[in-house]
């Protein structure tokens, strides 16, 4: 019997991996084959993305404008005639997303207490047993100085999301830092001013001043880990929050 047709029967990976006689590795191994030779056709032959093949040229440019938020680039392309459905668009856009990895090691930089945190969404993909793909968005928020981390899964990236994690973050931890740290996600960086500097949401802005800390951008990815601008100096952050019990 073949791994996919047990992987359908909705067999773990271990028990298929029992039933073939196979390492569990190399079963994960043809279910991600079988997966990606699914998503490139439909029945008939046709591709998945066929819909999309006109739009790519507009994604590439906003892509290069740093917009990779799929749930903004969908409404841009429904406004411009796009027909097809959201999961081609993400495999798309993941496929040209820059990969967060460092390409050097790096010196840690530590903040003082209070002083900032770190936030930012990791995309965790996971096979069903259909082999259907989803992919989990886990919003991350770690406080600088204590490492002090609040997880919570989140339906998308939008910005009621990143509004709601952080909100829940600063009651989980305790506290508001003097400074968040995020990079230039689309819900929140709405673009740049003459001299190349970010500028944020409206909303993102009444947020961070209605819970008195400012919004920064990480200048690259290979800062946001931990923070290079920490000053013996700064002051502690409030450990109370406006509005909380």
């Amino acid at each position: 019997m073949e791994i996919r047709e047990l992987v359908e029967r909705g067999l773990s990976v271990s028990e298929v991996a029992r039933q073939v006689r196979h390492d569990r590795k190399t079963v994960r191994s043809c279910i991600r084959r079988a997966f990606t030779a699914l998503a490139r056709k439909r029945r008939g032959g046709v591709r998945r993305d066929a819909k999309l093949e006109s739009f790519k040229a507009y994604l590439d440019t906003r892509m290069g404008e740093g917009v990779f938020n799929c749930a903004v680039l969908m409404e841009e392309l429904r406004g411009r005639g796009y027909a097809g459905g959201m999961t081609v668009l993400r495999r798309y856009v993941r496929s040209r997303r820059p990969r967060r990895v460092l390409a050097r090691p790096v010196v840690r930089f530590e903040t003082v207490p209070g002083k900032q945190a770190q936030a930012d969404f990791v995309d965790i993909p996971l096979v069903l047993p259909d082999l259907s793909r989803q992919m989990l968005r886990l919003f991350n928020y770690t406080l600088g100085y204590s490492r002090t981390a609040d997880m919570q899964f989140m339906p998308d990236e939008s910005r009621v999301s990143w509004l709601r994690g952080l909100d829940h973050a600063f009651r989980t931890t305790g506290g508001v830092p003097n400074e968040v740290l995020t990079d230039r996600a689309s819900a929140l960086v709405i673009g740049a001013d003459e001299n190349g500097q970010p500028v944020f949401a409206p909303e993102y802005l009444a947020f961070a001043q209605h819970y008195g800390f400012v919004p920064k951008v990480a200048r690259e990815a290979q800062t946001k880990g931990c923070t290079s601008n920490c000053s013996p100096s700064s002051p502690a952050g409030r450990s109370s929050i406006p509005g909380a019990a």
